[in-house]
């Protein structure tokens, strides 16, 4: 959209493409002032989703939650070393075994790749529950820099450049006078969402509105 300014002093912006092209696109346009207001309007709400946010990451925090993260971690790690450690000890069994002649060299042969198959399954899955409690630990522990940036607009008035470029990576304003607004660190909002959604379960004290 094109800033286009008249004798009557009212401001609009144009399609720019319908203007160039006039191709795939209708000639529509917004004021200024409805533009300004409805960004406005729009950073203002997306503050309070990000302070409802921070709130419930906090209480995550505040329930243990990374007490509970790291007991499941030792309770699972402890359960898989032993299992380890027991298809281990008939693996070298089963060559005891061997060399007792209590069972054949194909006997021993079926039991020991029966046995590596369930160590190195067990293997495999102590890799992926470490990789689930490193993410766990650093999804708590993440300092939500991008948080601030929304906070301290709490309280804003009116638009100013600084604000857009900090805050917003772009707008769409589409035909009808609707409009998209693309936020910066749309990834890490969305990520935080998805965490507090699947811990919801032990937010304990009133439940924090979240738009998810």
């Amino acid at each position: 959209m094109e800033d286009n300014r008249r004798k009557n002093f009212l401001s609009h912006y144009y399609c720019r493409n319908y203007k160039t092209t006039s191709n795939n696109c209708s000639p529509h346009k917004i004021k200024t002032s409805e533009l300004n207001h409805l960004v406005l309007q729009t950073i203002l709400m997306q503050v309070r989703l990000v302070l409802d946010l921070e709130k419930a990451i906090n209480k995550l925090k505040n329930n243990g939650k990374e007490k509970e993260i790291e007991s499941n971690y030792n309770t699972n790690m402890e359960m898989l070393g032993r299992y380890i450690d027991k298809y281990k000890r008939l693996k070298k069994k089963s060559y005891e075994d061997l060399k007792l002649n209590s069972i054949t060299k194909e006997e021993y042969e079926m039991y020991s790749i029966d046995y590596d198959k369930k160590i190195e399954n067990y293997t495999n899955e102590i890799k992926v529950v470490q990789k689930i409690y490193k993410e766990n630990l650093q999804n708590i522990k993440k300092d939500n820099y991008w948080i601030e940036h929304f906070k301290k607009n709490k309280k804003i008035k009116t638009l100013s450049r600084e604000i857009i470029y900090e805050l917003i990576d772009c707008i769409y304003v589409h035909e009808g006078g609707n409009m998209t607004i693309k936020f910066k660190c749309q990834d890490e909002f969305e990520e935080a969402i998805k965490f507090v959604k699947e811990n919801r379960d032990i937010i304990l004290a009133k439940p924090v509105s979240i738009c998810c």
